[in-house]
């Protein structure tokens, strides 16, 4: 699978939420740790086709989501309590070995992820977000 034909699957259908207001619901955090334990507690929930990742709030009400929403959680947690390591965080798309799409949180070079780690997955492409209102996508170099 080529990554144009990987992304063309993973992101066209959603774009990265533009509001990333955390509900009044949502603990404080004291670090990156407690906080992915706190979303990946939230069950996976399939997506259906839709015009956007979910918010925070959309999260928090649904009870949970699928990789793309726990990573925008986990983003929008980060970013909106500051939490130590998360200056250099973005959300990461990669290809699994089984071939699906995944997507993951990361900060500070490392890996917050809502599946056992696996090795063998290909870092293929990552979403930055330059603004609160907008996001691109960029692919990484080779394969």
């Amino acid at each position: 699978i080529t990554r144009a034909t990987w992304c063309a699957r993973a992101v066209p259908h959603a774009a990265m939420p533009t509001d990333l207001t955390l509900p009044a619901s949502v603990p404080h955090f004291n670090n990156l740790d407690q906080m992915n334990l706190w979303v990946n507690s939230h069950p996976y929930i399939a997506a259906e086709p839709r015009a956007s990742w979910k918010t925070p709030s959309e999260f928090v009400e649904a009870g949970g989501g699928n990789c793309v929403d726990k990573a925008v959680m986990k983003y929008a947690i980060a970013t909106n309590q500051h939490l130590p390591g998360s200056a250099k965080s973005r959300i990461l798309l990669v290809l699994r070995q089984n071939g699906e799409a995944h997507a993951l949180f990361e900060a500070d070079n490392q890996e917050f992820d809502s599946i056992p780690y696996e090795h063998s997955y290909k870092r293929l492409g990552y979403v930055s977000i330059e603004t609160p209102t907008a996001a691109n996508l960029f692919l990484m170099q080779g394969e």
